[in-house]
């Protein structure tokens, strides 16, 4: 008998828990669709984009946003991101932008889409401030549209110039007893140039150096047009190693100035018109996600767009 009890006691408390477990996630998930719900912009706020996280073409699903309600870390894609600062454009609410551009993980297209939507934003008269402690060349292709570009007194600043290397692995592969069996058809096909070649062909070499170029031409075209800096300036600049520390970069004139990330926020404060004891209101993309409609169905004749990402397989 004691042993029934003891048995039957266990399985009650593990029933309760059970039940606690299950309370407590529902409401959670409750929760989270509430906080999608109620999600406003205050008066006066600033965009927050950090150019170090992935706005990619689909959808990233984290179970973890929808229990714990917390918009402020969601991620929008691409698609997403470029409307909403075309939203924010006419939002009264936003009254600018504050871009962290330490390093910008995004692609070169996807790099131009943005900066295209952040040159749109600022047509309309609304203030973008871009900030980093270290400033690689890819972060500067989008922040270069800033009104004020600032970099941390102690960081770095990168304009070096563009380059690609590859791997080659035929000696290792050699060396390992390993033959592969590899086709393709012409000279310019060189996926598979690293497993039969011991280094770079010159049809590759010659298709390397058109599209690398034609990225860097659109990376100093660009950097000419919102800098007021000549392209041939810009190309010895890298040619010569001449940015070697923030203040460099100051003195030939890529940024405004090196400030810490608290200095910057009080210049920010003072185009708000906010006291020296007030706080920026801040809001994350996710956060603005959830307080704008984006699509405006039904009025009028609208083409739909399927974003497919992925490798092409048989």
């Amino acid at each position: 008998m004691r042993n029934f009890f003891k048995m039957f006691f266990a399985a009650f408390l593990a029933l309760i828990v059970f039940c606690g477990v299950i309370f407590l996630i529902f409401s959670l998930i409750i929760g989270g669709l509430m906080a999608s719900d109620i999600a406003k912009v205050p008066a006066g706020s600033v965009l927050y984009i950090d150019l170090s996280r992935s706005y990619s073409e689909r959808k990233q699903q984290n179970p973890l946003l929808t229990l714990t309600g917390n918009i402020e870390d969601e991620v929008p894609t691409l698609f997403e991101l470029t409307r909403m600062i075309r939203k924010a454009k006419a939002d009264s609410m936003v009254k600018g932008i504050y871009l962290k551009c330490n390093n910008n993980v995004n692609g070169y297209a996807a790099s131009e889409e943005l900066r295209n939507a952040l040159i749109d934003f600022k047509s309309r008269g609304k203030f973008i401030y871009a900030y980093g402690d270290y400033i690689s060349e890819k972060a500067y292709h989008v922040a270069n549209v800033a009104n004020k570009i600032y970099c941390n007194p102690k960081g770095m600043f990168n304009w070096t110039g563009m380059s690609v290397e590859y791997v080659y692995f035929k000696n290792l592969l050699k060396k390992l007893e390993i033959e592969p069996q590899i086709f393709y058809d012409g000279k310019f096909k060189s996926a598979t140039e690293p497993f039969r070649e011991e280094k770079m062909t010159e049809a590759n070499r010659l298709q390397t150096s058109v599209w690398l170029g034609d990225l860097y031409n659109q990376l100093l075209y660009n950097t000419s047009g919102s800098r007021q800096i000549d392209t041939a300036s810009l190309r010895r600049y890298a040619n010569d190693y001449a940015v070697e520390t923030p203040q460099d970069a100051v003195r030939l004139k890529f940024i405004d100035g090196v400030k810490y990330d608290d200095e910057i926020k009080d210049e920010v404060k003072k185009r708000l018109k906010l006291k020296e004891d007030d706080k920026i209101n801040f809001i994350s993309p996710g956060s603005y996600l959830h307080a704008i409609t984006l699509m405006d169905y039904g009025k009028t004749n609208k083409i739909a767009v399927v974003m497919a990402e992925g490798d092409i397989v048989d």
